[in-house]
């Protein structure tokens, strides 16, 4: 038999009861086995009482292929209750890297049948609070939440199958969905909500603050926008427009005093879209920001570094970054601007291209490896390599720069009116 101490014992642990109470500790009866004391029980004293769920909290990133993440701990907030363990040895400050194995935590919840073990496991995960890398917990969460899992219909395929739905990554079953006539969707809650948080960050707190101090687009007739772009890996580029709304807030009473004091209304518009009333308000400690938006007040985590703004709510984890490559008003098109970016921390282990060297769409361009895991980086687009600031054997963390690409220029339509075209005219008839 394996007498080693697997990963899910706490499931044993929390299922097991010795005459008719639970609380075993495999742990402590090891330690007491090898010391050569009698195990306190007999066989016969052993039964099965309801039903435990664990889930393992792991730094990947379920939307590229579960490839591993990393970073340093920001915020932490891990759930607590009855019937909930966590075994975790994370605190805030701590740097999660690809050196080790990517599992951060085990949450664990026991009920008396399994469905409400199940239902315990989505509340305490909802709780689990994460800033500073991209952790598995949202796609935890939304797995729980499928009927194959629900039912107990379980396969080792199953979380390849569900993956692409689950993550959102999965081809769109009517072409009009990829863009072709299909309404936009409306922006994420959380991007609202970062753009007023950015905003925040450029003003003076406003109760403290002389009031013609605070930079908030004042101006004769109405207020100025502020407009940059916001770039996070759950979502694609948008161009943010932010500016003060004419009047008060519409939620004041968002924070208990003194933070309601300093709510903000402002108005946001994304990539040109109609601009949308959002009141926003940080806690005194600034790890939290409120937001009333949409005819709902929602509550975030957050967490502010050098490379931008974490924000968290319900498992889930969002970090957007200011993107200064696009400037004021060029709109939001940037699938194409030829940055080659690392997917996961780890270290390079081949480079394939060269400055200066022509590269096609999708030809290889760099290799990094990570928890033994390889992973081939490819050209967004074709053109000729502009800059290569990484070299083979460095270590390079999560989106950094491996390459950059100047895209080729594209190609003029006939009749367009290019230096190569020629004015179009009808058959038998002589160009003006």
């Amino acid at each position: 038999m394996n007498t080693r101490l697997q990963v899910e014992h706490p499931v044993t642990e929390a299922v097991a009861a010795i005459g008719g109470r639970r609380g075993i500790d495999l742990v402590e009866l090891q330690i007491r086995v090898a010391r050569g004391e009698p195990l306190p029980f007999a066989q016969s004293d052993v039964s099965l009482s309801g039903h435990a769920v664990e889930a393992r909290v792991y730094a990947e990133d379920p939307a590229h292929g579960f490839l591993p993440t990393g970073g340093r701990v920001l915020l932490l907030d891990e759930p607590a209750g009855e019937e909930v363990r966590v075994d975790s040895g994370l605190d805030e400050g701590a740097e999660i890297t690809s050196a080790y194995d990517p599992m951060l935590a085990k949450v664990v919840t026991w009920a008396p049948d399994r469905a409400a073990a199940l239902d315990r496991m989505d509340s305490a995960l909802a709780g689990y609070t994460l800033l500073g890398c991209d952790t598995n917990v949202a796609f935890l969460r939304a797995l729980l939440r499928t009927p194959p899992v629900r039912a107990g219909a379980l396969s080792t395929d199953l979380t390849e199958r569900l993956a692409p739905r689950l993550t959102g990554t999965a081809e769109p079953a009517d072409p009009r969905a990829a863009g072709g006539g299909a309404p936009a969707a409306p922006a994420p809650d959380e991007l609202l909500a970062a753009a007023a948080d950015h905003q925040l960050s450029l003003e003076p707190d406003p109760r403290s603050a002389d009031r013609f101090a605070v930079p908030d687009g004042w101006r004769i007739g109405e207020p100025a926008w502020t407009e940059w772009r916001l770039r996070s890996a759950r979502h694609r580029a948008a161009v943010v427009r932010v500016r003060r709304r004419v009047g008060p807030a519409a939620a004041p009473a968002l924070l208990p005093a003194p933070a309601a004091a300093g709510t903000v209304g402002y108005e946001v518009s994304i990539d040109g879209g109609p601009p949308e009333p959002v009141d926003a308000a940080r806690s005194p400690d600034g790890r939290t920001l409120v937001v009333a938006l949409r005819s709902r007040v929602l509550r975030y985590a957050r967490a502010g570094e050098p490379s931008g703004l974490w924000l968290g709510r319900g498992g889930a984890a969002w970090h957007f970054q200011d993107d200064p490559v696009l400037a004021p008003s060029r709109g939001s098109g940037a699938a194409g601007d030829g940055s080659v970016r690392s997917p996961m921390p780890g270290t390079v282990l081949s480079l394939a291209v060269a400055e200066g060297e022509r590269v096609a769409a999708g030809a290889p361009v760099a290799v990094v490896e990570a928890m033994k895991m390889e992973h081939t980086v490819t050209a967004p687009v074709a053109g000729t390599v502009s800059e290569v600031p990484v070299k083979p054997g460095r270590p390079v963390a999560m989106d950094a720069l491996l390459a950059r690409i100047t895209p080729e220029p594209a190609a003029a339509p006939p009749g367009s009116g290019g230096p190569d075209s020629a004015p179009a005219t009808s058959p038998g008839s002589e160009a003006p």
